[in-house]
C-alpha cells in the first residue's frame, strides 16, 4: 500500500509542477488568501468574490487517501484537483497544458522504484 501512496505523491508533485498559474499581480493568490483566512478574514468574501485566484488549481491537486482494489493484484489511487471552484476549469486546463498527464507519467515511472523500496524495507526487518 505504501508504494501505491508513494506513486500518488509523485503524481501530485509533478502535476503541481506542471500546472498552469495565472500571472496577474492584481489578484490575491491562493496562498495569500489562505494566510488572510488564518488571520481572521472571511473566507466567503475572499473566495466568493468571483475574481480569478492565481494558483488555485495548482494548490488544489491532492491524492486521495482511499486505495481501491481493481483486480486480484491491482490497486488504484485517485489524484486530481479537489476544490469545488477549480474543478470547473480543470478539464479545460488539462486539454491545453496536460499537467495531469505529466503527473501520471511521473507516477508510472515512480511506482517501480517505490515497489522495490517497499519490498526491501519489509525484508530488512528483523525476525522475518
Amino acid at each position: 500500500m505504501w508504494a501505491v501512496r508513494q506513486a500518488g505523491r509523485e503524481v501530485k508533485r509533478e502535476a503541481r509542477r506542471a500546472a498552469p498559474v495565472l500571472k496577474d499581480r492584481r489578484y490575491a493568490s491562493a496562498a495569500q488568501i489562505r494566510r488572510r483566512v488564518k488571520a481572521g478574514e472571511s473566507a466567503n468574501e475572499l473566495y466568493g468574490s468571483g475574481k480569478p485566484i492565481p494558483g488555485l488549481l495548482k494548490d488544489s491537486i491532492r491524492s486521495s487517501r482511499n486505495i481501491k482494489q481493481i483486480g486480484a493484484n491491482s490497486y488504484q489511487i485517485k489524484v486530481g484537483p479537489r476544490s469545488p471552484r477549480s474543478i470547473l476549469y480543470a478539464a479545460k486546463m488539462e486539454e491545453r497544458y496536460g499537467y495531469m498527464r505529466r503527473g501520471e507519467a511521473a507516477g508510472e515511472a515512480a511506482i517501480e522504484v517505490a515497489a522495490i523500496q517497499a519490498f526491501n524495507r519489509v525484508w530488512q526487518k528483523p525476525g522475518l
